[in-house]
């Protein structure tokens, strides 16, 4: 039996069968129905499963560190049909078998974002811009989450006092031109949160970007019309810093063309006739986007929604996340089997963000690759002109004898230096 149109949801868990659609839109109901629990996942997976499935979901979620969340909005887009294959599912719920044992060089800030805090809250890496970590939750917890050591809930949120020593350091600092507000996920900042912290950044004089960076038009896309005070205080800053000169966008991650839902379309749309321009970010990820065909599907999408694609990211080596990633090899090739496909103008940069807080790399631009041993080399002259930084392939996809050299601590070292040193024997090279 089909579902009532507009009830898009309704026939994809046997547990959506009872949900009203005003709950089902409302954006309280899904962050107080989300499973952050085995308990109330089985709630919400019962009937749809098998037993196989739970056993092996149980196994992935006891191996896993990582606190657990996800809306019943993402639980209606998975093929429940196939659950083991599904690009939503594997985001969000780990299976046993699928699990991987992180990289030795993976640590638990990967990017090393701590080391580029000069206050709580605030990360300042390159010279004209800066990222506030403004509320440190999530609608819904990624397995491939960059910044899960400090996300979560038992993490701490700054808060606006914490805002006020971060925005005093953006403040007297006229070089930063450029702010990111993420977290966590900005998405979960209350109206008055957000109107609060909206008035304190158009009075910053020296900015001229704003960039709201969230998951929550995936996970959780009934904030924009089922929270009308929270929209207009989005929309407001949108309004007033066009006119004052201030650009003012949303930088929406989309992983798989499957998470824009009906209520991300409409979502969508309504903050494009507010006048917020709108971006994407993609991660690269093993069995969600791997392909040329889905990050396609993926891009013509955003595109018919009036979104710009800007990036594709690497997977980082985030603790609990290597089964998600792939080699650099693999981006290497998807973008060249991208370019071309459409616009230049809606092509997105594939990158790379380099372990250690190098920053953004374009995946073409390494110094030195060797696939053979899963190791690249890039220089960051605008970070560190004088560092090397590293980019690491999964050790799946290597062979035995070089996993074993990569688990030895000598014999890692010694991978590294000899790659560096083909660049100091490299003709040219000074």
């Amino acid at each position: 039996m089909s579902s009532p149109a507009g009830e898009w949801w309704r026939g994809a868990l046997p547990a959506l069968g009872a949900v009203a659609p005003g709950e089902f839109n409302d954006p309280r109901w899904q962050l107080r129905s989300a499973a952050s629990s085995q308990g109330a996942l089985e709630h919400w997976l019962k009937g749809a499963v098998s037993q196989e499935f739970f056993r092996q979901l149980r196994a992935g979620l006891r191996a896993s560190a990582r606190p657990l969340r996800v809306t019943p909005q993402l639980l209606a887009l998975v093929d429940w049909s196939d659950p083991w294959a599904d690009p939503v599912r594997r985001q969000y719920l780990p299976l046993g078998p699928e699990l991987e044992p992180d990289h030795p060089l993976c640590r638990p800030d990967p990017l090393a974002e701590g080391l580029s805090a000069p206050v709580s809250g605030l990360v300042r890496r390159y010279p004209d811009r800066a990222l506030l970590l403004a509320v440190p939750s999530c609608p819904a917890y990624c397995r491939f989450c960059t910044r899960s050591y400090a996300v979560g809930p038992s993490a701490k949120g700054a808060g606006e006092r914490g805002w006020d020593q971060a925005l005093r350091t953006v403040e007297a600092d006229p070089s930063i031109r450029d702010l990111t507000i993420s977290g966590g996920d900005c998405w979960m900042l209350g109206a008055g949160e957000l109107a609060s912290l909206g008035e304190r950044l158009l009075r910053i004089p020296q900015l001229e970007r704003l960039r709201f960076a969230t998951r929550g038009l995936a996970s959780l896309p009934q904030r924009v019309e089922g929270d009308p005070p929270w929209r207009a205080a989005l929309l407001a800053i949108a309004r007033r810093g066009t006119q004052r000169g201030l650009r003012v966008a949303l930088h929406a991650h989309f992983n798989h063309a499957a998470e824009l839902s009906p209520p991300t379309l409409r979502a969508l749309a309504r903050l494009q006739e507010g006048g917020l321009a709108l971006r994407s970010q993609t991660v690269l990820l093993r069995g969600v986007n791997d392909s040329a065909d889905a990050l396609l599907a993926l891009q013509r999408a955003l595109v018919r929604a009036g979104v710009q694609p800007y990036y594709v990211y690497t997977a980082d080596m985030a603790p609990g996340s290597e089964h998600l990633r792939c080699t650099l090899g693999c981006a290497v090739e998807l973008e060249k089997q991208l370019r071309g496909q459409t616009a230049g103008f809606d092509m997105p940069g594939f990158v790379c963000d380099v372990l250690g807080g190098g920053g953004k790399r374009g995946v073409h631009s390494y110094e030195v690759y060797d696939p053979s041993i899963g190791l690249a080399l890039y220089r960051s002259p605008v970070v560190d002109p004088g560092r090397l930084y590293l980019h690491c392939d999964p050790l799946r996809t290597l062979e035995p004898s070089l996993r074993r050299r990569w688990l030895e601590p000598d014999q890692r070292e010694a991978l590294i230096e000899g790659l560096r040193r083909t660049l100091v024997h490299a003709p040219g090279s000074s």
